[in-house]
Parts: structure tokens; C-alpha cells; sequence
């Protein structure tokens, strides 16, 4: 969803060089991307030793000299890095008390009504002067990954004995999100695999489910409880951000459940 903030600081700022500061995770999921010209990865990984490399990698982000921070996330800790890096500018919105850490501190939109968080981005870069708005979102993917998943689908040719063309229409469903560091499991593995069975039913598409690596289980129960030859999971691949990036920028159809655990399947609204 940053995307498209990236993309309109580049068309408004035009020859700046532009630098990602993110955790690991994070930084995965714009590898490969041409709307960074640098990327600053923070490894959060306990090394016994957070003071030094808190200190350490602040001192690397220092002789940046940075023009302009633009705070995307909403905490205090985030704000707290930008006052230190010591950017001229400091943008973000003045919630949870951060006002003070930033050179210009944005009014944000009520949190009590629920709105696209790409909206609140846009609307933030928008102070700087951007025009170029746009709400749609880009997915870069590396050769490596892609060649992966032609092989997995080579694979699958193979054993299944299906010809044709080796990546098929597939739909790819999604078991888990993350949200931080924690992940969310909203439904139960009774409605994923439900959910799957009515794809297959439905729509005639294969199903292939993404998993992260504390997700194989769930990912292999979905696809054996079906038991349709249509329906597959990566649950045995090796596994990274980069291959789910290619799964779902092939996929013809992605279905990810969120923070809807109430949600019951039943009738015409179960699609």
C-alpha cells in the first residue's frame, strides 16, 4: 500500500534520490522496486545487544543528512527516530502525542471511522505538494522468484500428468496476515477449507494456498481436507516474500480473510 506514496514523491520530487528506512520484513516486500533508489534495513533480531545497535544504526542513518523524513507509520518510537536522524523537515500526522518530534506535525483524519489507511498516505504526502495521487498500487517481482514458481508449476504438470499451459488459472488464498510482528489468524481452518472447496466448485480455477513458514500446517490441512486435484499450497516449498510476491502478481484471483472473525459462511455472501 506504500506504493503508491512512493510513486508520488518520485513524480513530484524529481531527481531526488529516495531512501526506505524499514524493519526486515518490511523491507522484503519492496525488493526489486524502481521507487527506491536506497533501502535502509533495520534488523530487529535480538543480538543481546540492542543499545549498540540502536546507536550504531542511527549514526548510519545520521550522515544521510536527510532533507525530508516522511513518518508513513503512526507511532511514537517512528517519529522518535526521525527527530534523531536530524532531517530538516519532519512530516507525519499529530497523534499519540508526537507533535513535538515533528517540523510539520498533520492534523489526521478521526480514527473513530474506519478509511482506507492508502487514503491517510496520500493525504499526508499531499502537504509536501505531490499531485500526482493516484490509488494504484505496483508489485515488483525478481527473475528468481518467477522462475520458482514456473518450476512448482512444471512440477505439479508433472506428477498430475495435466499439459497445457504451466502456470494455470489459479485463484491463491492467503491463511494468515501480519500486522507488526504479529500474526492474525481470523478464520478457522473449517472456513478456509470451505471457502477453497467453493472456488473449485464455483469458478472451476485452481486453488493455491500461500502460507508463511508457521503456516505449512494449515496450509496442507486446507489443501488435503478438500481433496480436490485442482487445489495446491506452497506448504513444501522454500519459502519467502518474494515467492508469495510472484504468486499473487500471476494469480487471477487473491483471497485474503482479515480481522473478520465474526464473519459467518453462509449463502450468496460467502463469496
Amino acid at each position: 500500500m506504500v506504493t503508491p506514496v512512493l510513486r508520488a514523491l518520485r513524480d513530484h520530487f524529481v531527481g531526488a534520490e529516495l531512501v526506505g528506512v524499514a524493519w526486515r520484513y518490511e523491507s522484503d516486500v519492496l525488493v526489486g522496486s524502481p521507487l527506491l533508489d536506497r533501502m535502509f534495513v533495520y534488523d530487529h533480531k535480538h543480538d543481546g545487544q540492542p543499545n549498540r545497535r540502536n546507536w550504531s544504526f542511527l549514526k548510519t542513518l545520521r550522515r544521510e543528512r536527510f532533507d525530508i523524513a516522511v513518518m508513513l507509520p503512526n507511532s511514537f518510537r517512528s517519529a522518535a527516530w526521525a527527530w534523531a536522524l536530524g532531517a530538516r523537515r519532519v512530516i507525519g500526522f499529530a497523534r499519540g502525542g508526537r507533535s513535538g518530534l515533528l517540523t510539520d506535525p498533520i492534523p489526521g483524519p478521526s480514527q473513530a471511522t474506519p478509511h482506507p489507511v492508502l487514503d491517510e498516505m496520500l493525504q499526508l504526502v499531499a502537504q509536501l505538494g505531490c499531485r500526482s495521487l493516484s490509488r494504484r498500487m505496483e508489485l515488483t517481482t525478481l527473475l528468481e522468484h518467477e522462475l520458482q514458481l514456473a518450476e512448482f508449476w512444471r512440477r505439479i504438470a508433472s506428477e498430475t500428468g495435466q499439459t497445457g499451459r504451466l502456470s494455470p488459472r489459479y485463484a491463491a488464498i492467503n491463511t494468515g496476515g501480519m500486522s507488526g510482528a504479529l500474526a492474525t489468524k481470523d478464520w478457522t481452518v473449517e472456513h478456509f477449507t470451505e471457502l477453497t472447496r467453493r472456488i473449485v466448485r464455483d469458478s472451476r480455477r485452481t486453488v493455491l494456498v500461500v502460507c508463511g513458514p508457521g503456516e505449512r500446517a494449515v496450509a496442507r490441512k486446507i489443501a488435503v481436507d478438500v481433496a480436490r486435484p485442482q487445489v495446491f499450497s506452497l506448504a513444501d516449498q522454500t519459502l519467502s516474500i518474494g515467492l508469495t510476491k510472484a504468486v499473487i502478481r500471476q494469480a487471477n484471483l487473491a483471497k485474503v480473510v482479515h480481522r473478520l472473525p465474526s464473519l459467518k459462511l453462509t449463502g450468496k455472501h460467502a463469496a
